[in-house]
């Protein structure tokens, strides 16, 4: 009896693999691209909601944090294809934004 020959299926299977490899990486790329230029286009004194339609407009995500009693907080802005090692943190005074920090957490 002869063996059945696999090459042909292999080939398709890795090349496949190899594929979906290359789309999540090239996607990886934009996604800290344009999270990071959201990061730097975030002026101090935007007000804080016309920061979250931004990062919605950009397909980001905007969590806010706690606030203290003054008002301060924080909020994270994020994206789904760099699973959370890459953020843009915004300071705000509830209102407005006080300043905005990439934070990188590898």
């Amino acid at each position: 009896m002869r063996r059945p020959q696999f090459k042909r299926p292999r080939a398709l299977v890795l090349g496949a693999i190899l594929l979906a490899l290359v789309i999540i990486g090239v996607n990886g790329v934009k996604l800290r691209r344009g999270l990071t230029a959201y990061c730097q286009e975030t002026p101090r004194g935007e007000a804080l909601v016309r920061a979250e339609e931004r990062a919605h407009a950009a397909g980001l995500r905007f969590v806010l944090g706690s606030t203290t009693a003054e008002g301060r907080g924080h909020a994270l802005v994020s994206a789904s294809g760099v699973l959370g090692r890459i953020a843009c943190e915004i300071e705000h005074d509830g209102s407005m934004v006080i300043r905005s920090t990439l934070r990188f957490n590898d």
